[in-house]
């Protein structure tokens, strides 16, 4: 998730400054997003968005494998059995 999220903001990036700005700024205007600061704004709030949802991803995961772990059992071994 963290890759695809990454590499979403760095396509993004490398399209605005390889043509397709004006598509950009026509899809700016038709939404009444004005300034770039709007725009920094949305890649910050994408990017703490995509951190919580692997946090959320992390704790859900680590709760399902602690709830199906076996509990280990030690098993006692008679006095001088090792030796």
């Amino acid at each position: 998730m963290w890759v695809a999220g990454v590499g979403a903001r760095m396509v993004f990036y490398f399209a605005a400054t390889h043509g397709a700005g004006p598509a950009i700024a026509a899809f700016s205007i038709a939404h009444h997003i004005t300034g770039p600061a709007a725009w920094t704004a949305a890649l910050v709030m994408m990017a703490l968005a995509d951190v919580t949802a692997r946090l959320a991803a992390v704790y859900l995961r680590g709760r399902s494998l602690a709830a199906t772990a076996a509990p280990v059992v030690a098993a006692s071994v008679p006095a001088g059995a090792g030796a």
